[in-house]
Formats: structure tokens, sequence, C-alpha cells
């Protein structure tokens, strides 16, 4: 048997979020809603993949996902059988950013001092997992 699962999604829509005088970090906007244009980020973390397609565009990333699943049954008696398994997420090992990081300013917490700019403002903040293999052996009985 085999089995299968593609999606395709839209990007959100980005936003340019700063600190509000009364609600705090985060609950204020710079632009109306959804108006921000992607960034591109010059900053980067060690280890951690910041594909962002959509630099230049009002949306996050549009993201795809095909997983691929096989399994064989083998009859054992009349009412038993094992089942081999494998699954495989992520065939074309598509790393897209899921989630991009909206906070432009950051607000420093002290009284007097104004806020800060946040430098990873525009990159990946969650990342598609990587091609990965999952194989099991079920009993049934």
């Amino acid at each position: 048997m085999v089995s299968g699962n593609f999606y395709f999604q839209s990007g959100s829509p980005f936003n340019q979020l700063i600190p509000h005088a009364v609600y705090g970090n985060n609950e204020g906007f710079a632009l109306p809603r959804g108006t921000a244009v992607v960034p591109l980020v010059t900053a980067s973390q060690p280890g951690f993949p910041n594909v962002v397609d959509s630099v230049g565009a009002q949306r996050t990333p549009t993201t795809f996902n095909l997983d691929l699943g096989f399994y064989y049954p083998i009859p054992v008696g009349e009412k038993r059988e094992f089942r081999l398994s494998a699954d495989w997420f992520n065939v074309t090992n598509a790393q897209r950013a899921l989630t991009l990081d909206q906070t432009s300013l950051i607000n420093s917490g002290v009284a007097g001092v104004p806020p800060v700019t946040n430098p990873f403002w525009g990159s990946a903040l969650l990342v598609q997992p990587p091609s990965q293999w999952r194989f099991g052996v079920k009993f049934r009985f």
C-alpha cells in the first residue's frame, strides 16, 4: 500500500509591530496591518537556516510539503499479520520559513530610553523540518 499527502499554503500578511505606550511590546502597528514589506535580513544565527523567499513582498513565504507512506502486510495465520511500514516526510526537503519575526522595535524597559531596533525583524522564526524517514513494524492479532 502506498499513500501520499501534499499541501500548499500561501503566506500570511506581514506586519511591522512596535511597542504600544499602554499595552507593551508587539501591541502597536508601525504600518496598517498586513502592509509591511518583508526586509532583507543581514543578521544571522549559526546553524539555523534563514530561507526567506518573500523578501520585498507583503506576505510570508509560500510553502508546500509532500509526504509519502508505504506499508506491506505479511499474513501470519488467519487473523494475524505483520505490517512493515515506512513514512517519508518532506520528500522535496523544502526548508522554507513558516513564521517570520514581525517585531520591528523592542521596548527597552528603561524609562526615558527609546525602543531599540530588532536586527532580526523579518528573519525566520520557524522553518520547515528537513526530509525525514520513519520505519516501523506492527503485529496485529
